[in-house]
């Protein structure tokens, strides 16, 4: 388990020097945080940073969160969401990017939603996208000093052409998946497609539509 800077900070303060009435001075504290958490942590803020490993308990609960109807009802108020948002601009959970460089959507988890809902949505996005010709470069997770826990899927455009010099279909681009919040119980959801504006690409696919994909439950597997 990581340990905790700030708790490990506290408890370093109250320890005594042996056969000492005094507390360890602070110069010897911040000797030993560099020696146990490295320079970058407080340089960062990040103190774990590894590959994202699913558990076998969360891999059976999402087998069954994608067949129970959850999965079904979350997407559907999602795709609510996002038609509303679309259309007035005024929802209070979810927020939308679009310029010319990225499209995508920011959701705070609606408070009915169970805690681990945007660890569900965030996997099954990026198994709707892998379907959609694209390759997994990363899956990770960082967890900073104060806690919070960030989650990724970077996923990115499976390059299939064979003709010299043709264009790389990059579809809607390269797509980042994130959700942060405490461990297990993240409280946001981000979805980003990023595209290139250069002639070694044809022009992307609209980031619109990828969202409507994702939203609908596009290639899901849920019975």
């Amino acid at each position: 388990m990581p340990v905790n800077l700030e708790t490990a900070t506290m408890f370093l303060i109250h320890v005594r020097s042996p056969g000492s009435s005094r507390f360890v001075p602070m110069d010897w504290i911040d000797g030993l945080k560099n020696k146990l958490f490295g320079g970058a942590v407080q340089k960062t803020g990040q103190l774990h940073h590894a590959l994202l490993k699913r558990s076998v308990g969360f891999e059976a609960k999402h087998s069954n969160w994608l067949i129970s109807g959850e999965c079904r009802k979350q997407l559907w108020e999602l795709n609510e969401l996002l038609e509303q948002e679309i259309r007035q601009g005024d929802t209070t959970e979810l927020y939308l990017l679009s310029d010319a460089k990225a499209t995508g959507l920011q959701l705070k988890r609606p408070d009915h939603w169970p805690a681990d809902s945007l660890h569900h949505l965030m996997d099954a996005f990026r198994e709707q996208i892998l379907e959609l010709g694209y390759r997994l470069q990363m899956s990770d997770l960082r967890i900073s000093v104060n806690g919070e826990h960030r989650e990724r899927h970077y996923l990115k455009p499976v390059s299939d052409s064979v003709v010299p010099d043709a264009a790389i279909d990059q579809r809607y681009g390269n797509i980042l998946i994130e959700a942060w919040g405490a461990e297990n119980e993240a409280k946001n959801l981000k979805v980003l497609a990023t595209v290139y504006h250069d002639r070694l690409y044809s022009p992307a696919t609209s980031g619109m539509e990828l969202l409507s994909l994702l939203t609908t439950g596009t290639g899901l597997r849920l019975s």
